[in-house]
């Protein structure tokens, strides 16, 4: 019998393996995604005509600009992964 009076779980620095493998595919996931999105927005910022720009878009923007927009939000999420 253990003598300890709490009861199982009740221990702080105990971490469940789920928790973890679940933030290290987060983690991974965010890492994937963000170079992916990496890679577009270069794509888009070198090559204008790669991607298909319609006409009525939402968004009124240049190819580069959203390249550009991309960009930065690729590399957030590669720093934040």
């Amino acid at each position: 019998m253990s003598t300890d009076p709490r009861g199982p779980g009740e221990y702080p620095d105990e971490t469940s393996s789920w928790a973890i493998g679940g933030a290290t595919f987060a983690a991974c996931m965010i890492i994937l995604i963000g170079f992916f999105q990496v890679i577009s927005a270069l794509t888009a910022i070198f090559d204008d005509d790669f991607f298909v720009v319609t006409q009525h878009y939402t968004f009124d923007l240049d190819t580069s600009a959203w390249g550009w927009i991309h960009l930065i939000i690729g590399l957030i999420l590669l720093a934040t992964g």
